[in-house]
């Protein structure tokens, strides 16, 4: 099992972070007011969502009252990242 500072490290498909950014954005032509674009944009928003991007959980179950070692929950893409900054550390 990988570790990172002695902490395992679980990979997850769920470990995505959302952003602010929409995955359609609505564009404001020339003759439409600010306010139909506003409120098709939210419609589209709520439809559509926001872009989701991979990213690494820090989870510890002491915070959810039950026992355990702190551990990390990695996205699979970021994997090869992780594993080539622990080879080059360990390298040092």
């Amino acid at each position: 099992m990988n570790t990172i500072y002695g902490m395992p490290i679980v990979q997850s498909a769920l470990a995505m972070e959302t952003t602010n950014v929409p995955v359609r954005v609505h564009k404001q032509r020339r003759c439409m007011s600010a306010t139909y674009h506003r409120r098709v944009q939210k419609k589209w928003t709520k439809r559509f969502g926001y872009v989701k991007q991979p990213c690494i959980w820090k989870v510890s179950p002491r915070a959810a009252g039950l026992t355990g070692q702190d551990y990390f929950v990695v996205h699979p893409s970021l994997m090869p990242k992780i594993k080539a900054a622990m080879a080059s550390r360990s390298g040092e």
